[in-house]
């Protein structure tokens, strides 16, 4: 596959076989684990871990309890703290990570979570939110669903540069995918295709032969493949302020 490929199908062919590839290697090397219906979704081995600490901490700490003016007081208190912050943590990420992999299987759960009773665990419906500056009196409330739609669309996804090449034929070096990968995050949710980015972190070397022509390919050729257009967006709402929520108070969630 290190060969230079002269048009669109043959793009979508050498891609096709490299995805069926590491999909193969996926499933036949990848071993996958069976936890325990009773075990929480979101517990972890490092909560795991500090549930031990506190536990050897609460027991120190019960055994001089007749002197509370004992330092070991004062370190199971700070580490009963932090281990409850560790549990909102993973319990925000775990309930990300699920937006993510919504399905038609999985989307009638996710819309029973948002429409629940009020409560802060989610919303039914985005609420209206202001465009533009408040402060200077320059903003308006947007608070149809056509706005809100047409108001992330231009956030999150602004009209590219139209930039100018005048040699088509483009030749980017090794070092350049490579800085690419080093940039991704191993342990992000998978997109559509279900490959993990890890594989690419830890298989840079073995893909680089097969990536590198495929991605040359697009420029030289000016496609840019259907497939990859593919993108889910979940918009996240950061916490509240004072004032009326703004774009500003969310961020978008791709995979």
């Amino acid at each position: 596959m290190g060969e230079l490929i002269p048009n669109e199908a043959g793009i979508y062919d050498q891609l096709s076989k490299l995805m069926q590839a590491i999909t193969e290697t996926v499933i036949s090397e990848i071993l996958k684990t069976r936890p325990s219906s009773y075990v929480k979704r979101w517990w972890s081995n490092e909560l795991a871990q500090k549930h031990t600490e506190v536990h050897m901490l609460g027991r120190r700490a019960y055994e001089r309890r007749a002197d509370p003016h004992k330092p070991v007081h004062k370190h199971y208190k700070g580490a009963r703290n932090a281990y409850g912050d560790m549990i909102k943590k993973v319990k925000n990420m775990h309930w990300e990570t699920f937006l993510q992999m919504v399905d038609d299987r999985s989307v009638w759960n996710m819309h029973h979570y948002s429409s629940g009773d009020p409560m802060d665990g989610g919303r039914a419906q985005v609420p209206m939110f202001m465009l533009g500056q408040w402060e200077v009196g320059a903003a308006v409330e947007v608070a149809s669903n056509e706005g809100k739609r047409d108001a992330f669309i231009d956030a999150f996804f602004p009209a590219p540069a139209q930039d100018k090449v005048d040699n088509p034929c483009i030749e980017y070096p090794t070092t350049k995918f490579w800085r690419v990968i080093a940039w991704l995050s191993p342990y992000k949710t998978p997109g559509p295709d279900g490959i993990s980015n890890s594989v690419f972190t830890n298989c840079a070397d073995l893909l680089d032969l097969h990536l590198g022509p495929i991605y040359r390919a697009t420029f030289n050729i000016g496609v840019y493949l259907q497939t990859w257009k593919d993108l889910v967006t979940v918009v996240i709402w950061k916490p509240p302020s004072l004032t009326m929520p703004n774009l500003g108070h969310t961020g978008p969630l791709h995979s």
